[in-house]
Formats: structure tokens, sequence, C-alpha cells
């Protein structure tokens, strides 16, 4: 079963009670996914927010360190050269994983499945009793569309 199937499930037939206890149950289905979503984003974000410190910190300093160094008569040049080269390294690798790109691109898709999820939660607590029908189930159709675009970015 594909995840569309799963959320969508089969089309909304019978009475106007049941439709309403099936179209709760999608919404809360989707308010978990997209709740899961936010924590999965979140913890990625916060590596990538790491890893930012982890590359560009030492680099930052080995690069101080070689520039010091350089003009430090007792130091001998190959602690110079070795100071330069793993800063250029480490700031290289920065450069290629681009970790302050990725951890931005994890937060916007965090933020944007809570607002799926909240939403979700709204349309069920609220829109189920306030609404018609027709209404709540366009915007959980609505919803699920937000789901599966935000789904289909890329951080590139």
């Amino acid at each position: 079963m594909t995840d569309a199937e799963e959320i969508d499930g089969p089309a909304l037939n019978g009475t106007d009670l049941d439709k309403v206890e099936r179209l709760a149950a999608r919404l809360t289905e989707l308010e978990g996914r997209a709740g899961r979503a936010v924590s999965g984003y979140g913890k990625w974000r916060r590596r990538y927010e790491r890893l930012y410190y982890v590359l560009g910190l030492p680099a930052t300093a080995l690069a101080a360190a070689a520039g010091v160094t350089a003009f430090a008569q007792s130091v001998p040049k190959l602690i110079v050269g070795l100071c330069a080269v793993a800063a250029a390294g480490l700031s290289a690798a920065q450069a290629l994983v681009r970790p302050d790109q990725k951890a931005r691109f994890n937060q916007a898709q965090q933020f944007t499945f809570a607002r799926i999820e909240n939403d979700a939660s709204l349309l069920r607590d609220i829109g189920l009793s306030r609404s018609t029908l027709e209404d709540t189930i366009a915007g959980y159709e609505n919803l699920i569309e937000k789901y599966y675009q935000a789904l289909a970015r890329s951080p590139e």
C-alpha cells in the first residue's frame, strides 16, 4: 500500500456520520505523519547546525594558528604548513557539505510540517463540527496536497 492510499484510503462513501468518522481518522493520521516529519526534520536541522560549528570553528582556529605561527621564529615551518592545510581541508569540507544551507532547509520543512500538523488538528477539532462536510473534505484534500508538495521539495 502506498503512502497516498494509506492516508487517502477508499473514497468517502456511506452516511454522513460514517464520512465524518473516517475523515476524522484520516485527519488524525495526517496530523501524526506531519508530527513525525516535524520531529525528523528538527533532528536533521540540529545535526547540520552542529556540523557547521564542528567544521567551522576548528578551521578558523587552525587558520589563526597558522597565521600567528608564520610570524614566530621558534615554530618550525612544518607546523605552520600543517595548520594551514588542515584549515583549508576543513573549510573545503564545509563548502562542499554546506551544513548551514541544509540546516535552513530542514528548518523550513520543519515549520511547513508543523503548520500542516496544526491545520489538520484544527480541521479535525473545529472544522468537522462547524463547517459543512464538503468544505471539510476540501480542506483535507488541500492539506494532503500541501503534505505531498512538502515531501517533494529538495534541499538543492
